[in-house]
């Protein structure tokens, strides 16, 4: 069975060709081509995907937008045409995913995929504060996105000391969460929130941050990236995920779309992570040219195990600033996966002066947002 681990270098080349169609040059385009050469002799696992992409960069029309805007339309007329087959429907969808980007490319300076917009979701209108961690963890974000829009999507504006401090950095936009997808209701407030931080960012691209995600350092670097996630950390006996608790994308990401599409398809009340993790795996997959798949370590390390609840939250496993900032050197953010047991049970109770103290390596990486 295919593992999405095995192509992250696979989706790394991807993300530099779309860097360098970004660049908009004939020098730019033969460089691409080079690397696709490359990467059919390093990855052949990958020359499926490798002669798809060469495929759908073949005849772009010139780069203007009236022509861009055009060759999209007859993608996805072509695509939904009976008679296309379903390998060309997959080289149809990198080809309109080359399209968007270069489109977009010409709209924008810098050249980069994201905009900085974060998107952050409230799918209730619980009058309640919020709690100290998930406080922190936004804290985080207004601190080391600097420059960005930050948007709250909420049915309605949050009330209490925390969120009030929060709301002088942080945009909040009333509206009504999803209710449906496809004929199927949306009861649960994690599934109207899995839907709607996709479609937020098909409409308007940039960042979608979980609350129960402590940043640790600006995300600027992963902006370029047409989409990307990040596979979470791997338990024996566990099935391998890709997270969605740390979301990016350029707007109208091919991938996001056609993920959200099949999400009314796989969608099962019973089956939490059907329709989300476990399928954007199997698309990621299939699609490695149209999602960037970036190691645990981006924003799921530790993970959510005993073991490691025992090094976020043991003093006597309390590493020095150093050894912790080293530790953890080649994570963008921690998901702290607050609504597992194993969280619950360590972080009962977890204070401000233990925080302020700081009493353990969680403490020690929060302390600052206090």
């Amino acid at each position: 069975m295919s593992e999405l681990a095995d192509l992250v270098e696979t989706s790394d080349r991807f993300a530099d060709l779309y860097a360098r169609l970004r660049d908009g040059n004939p020098a730019a385009l033969q460089g691409v081509m080079q690397r696709l050469g490359s990467l059919k002799a390093s990855q052949p696992q990958s020359l499926a995907h490798a002669e798809r992409f060469a495929t759908a960069l073949a005849c772009l029309p010139r780069a203007d937008r009236e022509a861009l805007e055009r060759e999209l339309a007859s993608c996805a007329r072509a695509r939904e045409a009976p008679t296309t087959s379903l390998q060309e429907r997959e080289m149809l969808l990198v080809r309109e995913q080359i399209l968007r980007t270069c489109l977009l490319a010409g709209e924008s300076a810098p050249r980069a995929g994201a905009p900085k917009i974060v998107h952050l979701v409230k799918t209730d209108s619980d009058d309640r504060d919020l709690p100290l961690v998930q406080y922190l963890c936004y804290r985080s974000v207004v601190a080391h996105c600097q420059g960005y829009r930050i948007l709250l999507h909420t049915p309605s504006i949050p009330e209490g000391a925390r969120w009030k401090a929060l709301l002088a950095d942080i945009e909040p936009v009333v509206a009504m969460p999803p209710q449906w997808l496809g004929n199927r209701r949306l009861m649960l407030a994690a599934h109207q929130s899995d839907v709607w931080r996709v479609r937020k960012l098909i409409q308007q691209g940039g960042i979608y941050l979980d609350w129960d995600l402590l940043l640790l350092r600006p995300p600027d670097a992963l902006l370029g990236n047409v989409c990307a996630m990040a596979l979470e950390k791997r338990e024996p006996g566990y099935q391998e995920v890709l997270g969605n608790a740390a979301l990016v994308a350029e707007p109208g990401s091919v991938f996001l779309s056609s993920w959200l599409e099949e999400m009314a398809i796989h969608f099962n009340p019973a089956k939490y992570t059907a329709h989300s993790v476990l399928l954007a795996r199997r698309l990621a997959i299939k699609r490695p040219a149209l999602v960037r798949t970036l190691p645990f370590q981006a924003f799921y390390d530790p993970g959510w195990t005993d073991e490691a609840m025992r090094l976020l939250f043991d003093p006597a496993r309390k590493l020095p600033p150093e050894a912790l900032e080293a530790r953890f050197a080649q994570s963008v953010g921690m998901h702290l996966f607050c609504s597992h047991e194993n969280f619950l049970r360590y972080s009962a109770s977890l204070t401000e002066r233990d925080i302020a103290q700081p009493r353990c390596n969680l403490a020690l990486l929060m302390k600052p947002y206090l």
